[in-house]
């Protein structure tokens, strides 16, 4: 029987970013950015742009109600128009249950046109209609970099 899951969503605390670190970087690592790159070039430089995009973005984490330490996923991206998403990723075990879904609502992915993402990883499978409105820029991770913290006015 499959187990019932009473989920949350929340931002994310300082005690998430080890979790969130470990899993964008070896998540990432796969993708068709990285072939070539060694790993200690990959990860001490892949760092520090994710501390950039953490630094600017909006991060938020889907957990278990009854106890929000037990992170099931989580997300990172920007509100702006379009969206940026830049990683979600969601713990194996608990894929295929609506929790990316969930994480990305609340971005408002649905009513977007489309959605930039600066981050890519190559799928297997059939592209569902939703994955057709994604754009992938690279790009502006350099962009992100050279500015720094974004500034809140």
């Amino acid at each position: 029987m499959e187990e019932e899951l009473d989920i949350i969503i929340r931002e994310a605390i300082q005690d998430d970013l080890p979790l969130i670190y470990n899993s964008w970087l070896k998540q990432y690592r796969e993708s068709p950015f990285s072939v070539g790159v060694v790993n200690s070039v990959y990860y001490s430089q892949h760092r520090k742009i994710i501390d950039c995009l953490i630094e600017r973005s909006v991060l938020r984490v889907a957990c278990d109600a009854a106890s929000p330490t037990k992170i099931y996923g989580w997300v990172c991206g920007e509100v702006y128009d379009p969206l940026v998403l830049h990683f979600i990723y969601v713990k194996k075990k608990y894929r295929k249950k609506g929790i990316g879904e969930m994480l990305l609502n609340e971005f408002g992915w649905r009513e977007a046109p489309h959605i930039i993402t600066t981050h890519f990883m190559k799928h297997k499978r059939k592209k569902s209609k939703e994955e057709n409105n994604i754009i992938y820029n690279p790009y502006l991770l350099y962009i992100y970099m050279k500015e720094g913290k974004r500034n809140e006015t």
